[in-house]
């Protein structure tokens, strides 16, 4: 091929290094919006991510620097800096809860590793009520919130080459009609897009948040008019769900739609996908 063409994108000229340096956005799940701790601890996990856990002042210093960097690495990242603000840092979720057994003594609890810390560095002790708090992060200060009540935004580290499969596609002999794939069916998370996680397909389709109708939107690069939607369902549309296809694999009558049962999820190998997006070994 003696020369290159492209269409509707924007052109940047960068040097060969910056090509090898490490993109700030991948392998995070963001909202960059106010979620409860709870509702983000189960997205993260069905994503098989992890929340940070700080567990050292330097250690929060720089989970909190980390959040900064990917937020303005963003398009629109100024705006999510100042919905997440608080007292000049964003604010975000950590992994970290509070256990406090009596009225003066409380410890940090990492959920994921086990480890167990003292609460020195927490100004409010003691709680109004005795049991467990989740814990917000913002700069080189930390402070408990209920659980249950959307305070801070969040940030979730993926492990490498993490791939959320999508099924249920076309069938065999949809795709032999039509020549030719219009749908991936491996996905990766890449940043966000209206505000939301947006998931990238590897060459052919993209899911994300479609601001304009308050829904969730499959759709095809190669042929943007073939495309399927979701209602809200949570923070993401992983899962069992019926969607709204529109000319998915065969061309339809202008303004027809179509349901479709999609699966899409982590849950693989030899593991079932339950309809909020869990999954459960196959026995």
């Amino acid at each position: 091929m003696s020369s290159w063409s492209a269409q509707d994108v924007t052109w940047e000229s960068r040097s060969l290094s910056s090509l090898c340096e490490d993109d700030p956005i991948l392998r995070k799940l963001v909202f960059p919006y106010k979620v409860s701790r709870t509702s983000l601890f189960k997205a993260c996990e069905s994503v098989n991510g992890q929340l940070p856990v700080p567990f050292s002042e330097q250690e929060l210093t720089e989970s909190s620097r980390g959040f900064k960097e990917v937020l303005e690495a963003m398009d629109d990242g100024q705006e999510y800096l100042s919905i997440c603000d608080k007292g000049g840092a964003p604010s975000y979720s950590l992994g970290l809860y509070l256990e406090q057994t009596d009225a003066k003594n409380a410890m940090y609890v990492d959920p994921y590793n086990l480890r167990y810390g003292n609460s020195s560095t927490v100004s409010v002790l003691p709680l109004k009520n005795h049991g467990k708090k989740c814990v917000n992060g913002a700069g080189r200060s930390i402070s408990p919130q209920d659980c249950h009540i959307a305070r801070a935004c969040g940030i979730c580290y993926l492990k490498p080459y993490t791939r959320i499969k999508l099924k249920g596609l076309c069938s065999d002999e949809e795709l032999k009609e039509q020549k030719k794939e219009w749908f991936d069916t491996d996905y990766y998370i890449y940043g966000v897009r209206n505000g939301k996680p947006h998931f990238r397909g590897v060459r052919n389709s993209h899911i994300f948040f479609d601001s304009s109708v308050g829904v969730w939107k499959l759709q095809s690069f190669r042929q943007p008019h073939r495309h399927a939607h979701l209602s809200t369902v949570g923070l993401l549309p992983l899962g069992t769900h019926t969607w709204r296809t529109v000319n998915f694999c065969v061309e339809e009558k202008v303004g027809a739609t179509r349901k479709r049962d999609l699966t899409f999820s982590k849950c693989y190998p030899n593991k079932y996908t339950c309809g909020d997006g869990s999954c459960k070994p196959l026995r």
